[in-house]
């Protein structure tokens, strides 16, 4: 179990940082993150996500609080997933910037791969809960883990260009 932990942990972790990055790396990114929110306070709203990313990200890394990480994980993916969900029902949706600057609209996909990553956090938040806070490894096991979350992530992160590639 404490592979799959490791994991998703990567994979999670990864995932709110490959998304943070992409929107504070420049201010053009940050503003145009900004302005698609939608929302009557767009800077408050703005700070409030890069806020609960960056919190995601450190208490994944924190052994003893990753059980936190994965339920705030967790939470934070309902609520971008309602977002998109509320996004979809208007005429005109506004791209999805979780990992950078594209044109493509929030849709389908975007929801279905916030769902899979909250049903990982999820289930990473039940197992972590079960093992130790500083579990031992073995290098195979270790590796293996890594690279699956490394892996899954870069996968998350490029979504649309993936979806693109196959042209669905």
């Amino acid at each position: 179990m404490e592979y799959l932990v490791l994991a998703a942990r990567l994979l999670i972790g990864l995932t709110f940082t490959f998304a943070l990055v992409s929107k504070v790396r420049t201010r053009a990114s940050f503003t145009r993150f900004k302005d698609t929110l939608g929302s009557s306070l767009p800077a408050f709203t703005a700070a409030l996500v890069l806020s609960s990313e960056a919190a995601i990200i450190v208490l994944l890394a924190i052994p003893w609080t990753v059980p936190l990480g994965f339920l705030c994980a967790a939470g934070t993916l309902a609520v971008f997933t309602g977002y998109l969900i509320w996004n979809l029902r208007g005429k005109n949706p506004a791209p999805c910037l979780c990992f950078g600057g594209t044109d493509t609209p929030a849709g389908v996909p975007h929801i279905a791969r916030n769902l899979v990553l909250l049903v990982i956090a999820l289930c990473g938040a039940a197992l972590s809960a079960t093992t130790g806070a500083l579990p031992s490894y073995e290098v195979n096991g270790l590796m293996v883990s890594l690279l699956a979350g490394l892996a899954a992530a870069i996968v998350i992160a490029l979504l649309d260009d993936v979806i693109a590639l196959f042209g669905t």
